[in-house]
């Protein structure tokens, strides 16, 4: 009886004993692309159970559930899910979030090229999820980047620029490199030209500021963008999207998406975009600028097996685009007088309208155009070689074919119209392995890329190019050789005249010849003088330079350039965990940088551009282009190479304060290659003496944090920037062209931050702020005898800071449709413009005001269908976009120009989901 009792004590432990090792909830979050949520909140309803997912998704809690028991997952950014465990199941429960109406920012980056979560990355960084990109209606990286803290986009309608910090962009033009990296989806685009401006099907943006050499490569000084599209998914839908608005505006995005078979999965997209632009050309005889351009992506996977997967990727763009014009908004006064340019160049074209215009238009008298065809191929392998060990390849190519032409005086008179032809192919291949363990992940990698650029160039002269030439140069230049010359001859004669009579005067037959010689000096020089002689002089010297003239006009200076970059990288990164809360980072990468160029330059003398005659073969601050048969054309094409070993490294202390806040302290170096500044050109040392490398110690402290239940997160960054030999194109002093310096130190710091918040569960907001205060320490060159001085002066074209709020609500109507409402409040503070110049004396500094932009939204949305109102600068804001001077062939005749922002606009669009 004993044992009995015993045995069922014993047996009612053992059940008890398994039933507690069985109490436990377990399972993986993921989005609805199978991508892990790390840090979504898991609570046991009706208790104050719960958990976070880790990196990975994962979670598990110790309950004893039963079929009653009911999930609660939520996130920032997602709908929050009820789940019943009614089956049964406990364990490995895998749970799917969709994202909510209006979801706050993307928390999974590639920031560091491996999957991770934001908080996790020790430096500055802001992702735009693709429903924030639909949601402030951006169809180019100048309508996203201008809501990022720090980051701007100026999009010329002929080549798309970047600005991060402050730090200026594209020096040297082809010769030069960019301070910031574009990847799409792991591919870099070495040159903007191979830039797609049209941001399509993009599941996020991610904004990296600050060096990123050891991950994204030695061109990323300033930052990077890193651009990751939507995959194939195995389902089968269709998604159509338009939208019609004011300006003829019109788009139109089909995505389709395939299950091509069990293992193959087929994207793509397209997007078709049309409209008129803002300002419109005073020249009845020219087109008023437009825009038509198609771009799209088509994507395959293939997953053979659970540890491989192939990512095949091609874009493609066409362009065709009429650029926008600039207006001129004041002449300046000629250098020590107070007469206006325009008065000289009125005399000589009095039929010309030259006139100042107004914002929102201009007038040239040559249509300007900004074609391009843009193709891209890329093939991402990743293969899981064990299960803590993965291997990837990345190969690509790019090709880009640029055509554009300028009325490069930006007036109506008929002076210099320019082409340019550029193409541009590159070629690369990345290799990457790395591996994971409990306390140390690392990545080792190797990069090749191989880029050419092919580049001419026409500057054709008009009827006034000669005009101009002749009066303002050539004569003024001639004049005194011609009078000296007249006056000259005329005193030979008058000479003659009065020694015929000396020496034929019988009252001077005593004299000596030395003495007459005297008396025939004193009376020649005494008639000279006389108003008669003086007159005739003049006359004769007018009539003279009458007969003077030039033949400039059809003619033209052409331009060629081969430009061969070949790039060999050498990468390692790694992060260990040196307790629970503290990780240490840090990364190495060598860089080998090639760079041959073949340029040649023939037509017009590029010396006949410049003041003080119509040529200048020994000019004495630069040496002409070597011209030996004295024809003032180049002999021979100059050929020149450029080569630089160069090492960047990072490291950062990343500290977990708590469960919801990490803060850390980064250092990083940065690097940007030297080049040759390819451009119109009159001496050879801009090709056979590149500009020299700029580097950077870039030092950051940063936190991010959120509160307990992810309804709130906000990021604040802190840096200090030391540069050094920062690329500077500055104008000469002597009107010959322009040259690219290398300033001897900068200092730039600043901050970003940003924040998004549920107030309710309807109700959001989110923003964020930039500031940033860059100048010149130590800088000054010297050109011919003269020496500039720069430093102190701010570093210009960039805002000291900008600010952007937006508020989001949402009203469900029944449990299939809801109404969205976003207001959008954008501010930029003033630019002080400073002119790079050796001396400032053909244009006047002048800066853009402050602007303050409000756009808005509303939407009809369900989880296939959504219609929506949009509008942008709803108060109709007059805004300059940019201003800069220009001048008449670097002389002394002068304006003020700008380009105004886009006005008010309005328009509506709709989506349409067909399929699963």
């Amino acid at each position: 009886m004993k044992k009995r009792i015993v045995h069922k004590l014993l047996f009612i432990v053992l059940i008890g004993t398994v039933n507690m090792v069985q109490a436990q909830i377990t399972g993986k979050v993921t989005d609805t692309d199978n991508v892990p949520i790390a840090f979504a909140n898991i609570l046991i309803e009706g208790t104050s159970i719960g958990t976070t997912t880790n990196d990975e998704g994962d979670f598990s809690i110790d309950y004893n559930p039963n079929k009653t028991t009911a999930l609660l997952v939520s996130y920032v950014g997602f709908s929050t899910r009820r789940l019943l465990l009614t089956d049964g199941k406990f364990t490995d429960i895998a749970i799917v979030l969709s994202e909510n109406p209006f979801q706050l920012g993307a928390v999974q980056v590639t920031a560091r090229r491996t999957e991770e979560t934001i908080r996790n990355v020790p430096q500055s960084v802001t992702v735009m999820s693709s429903k924030e990109i639909e949601r402030n209606v951006a169809t180019g990286f100048q309508d996203i980047l201008s809501l990022v803290p720090n980051v701007g986009a100026d999009e010329s309608k002929a080549i798309t620029t970047f600005t991060i910090r402050g730090i200026p962009s594209g020096a040297g033009g082809i010769g030069g490199g960019t301070p910031e990296g574009v990847y799409v989806n792991g591919v870099y685009n070495a040159k903007p030209e191979l830039v797609n401006s049209i941001v399509n099907d993009a599941r996020r943006l991610e904004v990296l500021r600050g060096p990123q050499g050891t991950s994204f490569g030695a061109a990323s000084i300033s930052g990077a963008l890193n651009i990751v599209t939507t995959k194939p998914t195995p389902e089968d839908f269709i998604t159509i999207g338009a939208e019609y608005g004011s300006r003829n505006y019109l788009r139109l995005r089909p995505t389709l998406n395939f299950k091509l078979g069990d293992k193959l999965f087929a994207r793509s997209s397209f997007v078709f975009l049309e409209k008129d632009n803002a300002m419109i050309n005073n020249n009845s005889l020219q087109e008023n600028p437009n825009e038509r351009i198609s771009a799209g992506r088509l994507d395959l996977r293939y997953k053979p097996s659970d540890k491989m997967t192939f990512d095949l990727g091609l874009d493609f763009a066409d362009e065709d685009i009429e650029p926008e014009g600039i207006s001129i908004i004041k002449w300046n006064n000629i250098p020590g007088t107070d007469v206006p340019s325009d008065a000289i160049i009125g005399s000589l074209a009095p039929n010309v309208d030259i006139s100042t215009t107004e914002r929102g238009s201009y007038s040239n008298d040559g249509q300007r155009i900004a074609d391009r065809n843009l193709f891209g191929l890329a093939l991402n392998a990743d293969f899981q070689l064990a299960e803590n060990l993965n291997f990837l390849s990345i190969s690509s190519y790019r090709y880009a074919d640029q055509f554009l032409t300028f009325d490069l005086d930006n007036t109506n008179l008929d002076h210099l119209f320019e082409e340019r032809d550029l193409q541009v192919r590159q070629l690369s291949q990345e290799f990457r392995l790395s591996g994971t363990s409990e306390k140390l992940n690392w990545t080792t990698g190797v990069f090749l890329m191989d880029v050419q650029s092919d580049f001419k160039a026409d500057l054709a002269v008009g009827s006034f190019f000669d005009t101009f030439i002749l009066e303002q140069l050539v004569k003024p230049s001639v004049q005194p050789l011609i009078a000296g010359d007249v006056t000259a001859g005329v005193t030979a004669g008058v000479k003659e005249q009065v020694a015929a009579a000396v020496n034929a005067d019988p009252g001077l037959a005593g004299f000596s010849q030395e003495e007459r010689d005297v008396i025939i000096a004193e009376q020649t020089e005494a008639q000279v003088a006389s108003d008669p002689i003086q007159e005739l002089i003049a006359n004769e010297t007018q009539n003279a330079l009458a007969t003077t003239d030039i033949d400039l006009e059809g003619k033209s200076i052409r331009q060629t350039a081969e430009l061969r970059e070949k790039t060999f990288g050498v990468f390692a990164s790694a992060e260990y965990s040196l307790t629970d809360r503290l990780k240490l980072s840090g990364g190495l990468r060598f860089n080998r940088e090639d760079k041959e160029i073949t340029f040649s330059q023939d037509g017009i003398a590029f010396d006949i551009f410049v003041g003080g005659g119509l040529v200048q073969p020994n000019n004495p601050i630069f040496p002409a282009i070597p011209d030996a048969d004295g024809d003032f054309l180049a002999d021979t094409p100059i050929s020149s190479t450029f080569s630089e070993d160069v090492i960047t490294a990072n490291v950062a202390l990343n500290y977990k304060v708590n469960d919801n806040m990490n803060a850390y302290a980064s250092y990083a170096k940065g690097y940007r290659s030297g080049g040759f500044a390819v451009r119109y050109v009159q001496n050879a040392l801009e090709i056979t003496q590149p500009f020299e490398s700029e580097q950077v110690n870039n030092f950051e402290l940063g936190v991010k944090a959120a509160n307990a239940s992810s309804k709130l997160f906000g990021n604040l960054a802190l840096f200090y920037m030391d540069y050094q030999d920062m690329q500077i194109p500055i104008i000469l002093a002597d009107g010959s062209g322009q040259i690219t310096t290398n300033a001897g130190s900068s200092r730039i710091f600043g901050l970003e931050a940003d924040f998004a918040a549920y107030i309710t569960d309807r109700f959001a907001l989110s923003g964020g702020f930039g500031y940033n205060n860059a100048e010149f320490v130590d800088y000054s060159f010297t050109v011919g005898d003269e020496v500039t001085d720069r430093s102190g002066e701010k570093i210009s074209t960039f805002p000291e800071y900008n600010g952007t709020l937006a508020a989001d609500y949402y009203v469900p109507l029944n449990d299939n449709y809801r109404l969205t409402f976003r207001m959008q409040y954008r501010h930029r503070a003033n630019i002080n413009l400073s002119v790079n110049s050796a001396a400032d004396v053909y244009i006047d500094a002048f800066e853009i005001d402050a602007y303050n932009l409000v756009n808005g939204r509303v939407a009809l949305e369900s989880d296939t269908f959504s219609f929506y109102v949009f509008s942008n600068n709803i108060f109709d804001e007059d805004y300059l976009v940019s201003a800069f001077s220009n001048n008449i062939l670097n002389t002394p005749f002068g304006f003020n120009t700008n380009s105004i922002g886009e006005p008010f606009f309005i328009g509506a669009g709709f989506t349409y989901r067909i399929g699963k």
